[in-house]
């Protein structure tokens, strides 16, 4: 398996159409393992009332991967910790947005 070095040095290696396939495959793998995510705790939460339709609720709008210079991108996290991956997820009821991810990995 590649380090996170050695796989930032190769999306730059990359055409801007080679880049925007690689973002757009990633976003819809994240949002199938969201989707799964939210499945699975709905699953596991059945004594909870309104475990379901809270679960239902949530979408994830969008994930952002700041690249190698992350520090600097300005991602964060809404505790105001610096991301390299920021996560957006939207409550489709109320419109509540939350932005949440991962510093490094």
């Amino acid at each position: 398996m590649l380090s996170q070095s050695e796989r930032d040095s190769l999306l730059e290696t990359l055409s801007e159409p080679q880049k925007e396939f690689i973002v757009h495959f990633m976003k819809r793998g994240k949002r199938t393992q969201f989707s799964n995510l939210i499945a699975k705790w709905k699953a596991e939460t059945k004594s909870g009332e309104g475990a379901e339709d809270t679960a239902s609720n949530w979408e994830l709008i969008d994930y952002i991967d700041a690249g190698p210079d992350w520090s600097a991108a300005g991602l964060q996290c809404e505790c105001g910790r610096k991301l390299r991956r920021q996560y957006i997820v939207s409550n489709t009821i109320t419109g509540v947005t939350h932005k949440f991810g991962r510093a490094r990995r």
